[in-house]
């Protein structure tokens, strides 16, 4: 079973929530978002741990994260994501500048993790 930490509580973090609930081997089994965690979890009836900081959250027990927060967070989530090894799927556009895309490119190629 694929743990999955879901970063955001938005529109695309309901969408990607949905698909999981549709897949046998995946679970989303935490949620971070600044102020709208436990509101998320409550509202969709997950059990999921809550978390109001994102690399908090990355230091439970996930093997995966799905970034849907907003794109200027990408960089520093997948870095952080990468930093502990973790696959990560990321919400489009990637990032902003070309920098950040290639500096998030080069988290995960380097860490060896599956960036999609």
């Amino acid at each position: 079973m694929l743990r999955v930490g879901l970063v955001g509580s938005g529109f695309m973090a309901r969408t990607h929530l949905e698909r999981y609930r549709s897949m046998d081997d995946a679970r989303v089994v935490a949620v971070a978002s600044p102020n709208t965690a436990a509101d998320f979890v409550a509202e969709h009836g997950l059990d999921a741990d809550t978390f109001e900081d994102a690399t908090t959250m990355m230091d439970a027990d996930v093997d995966a994260v799905d970034v849907c927060s907003p794109t200027p967070t990408h960089r520093p989530l997948v870095e952080a994501a990468a930093a502990r090894d973790l696959d990560v799927l990321c919400e489009k556009p990637i990032a902003l500048t070309l920098e950040d895309a290639n500096a998030i490119a080069s988290a995960a190629a380097n860490a060896g993790i599956t960036l999609m």
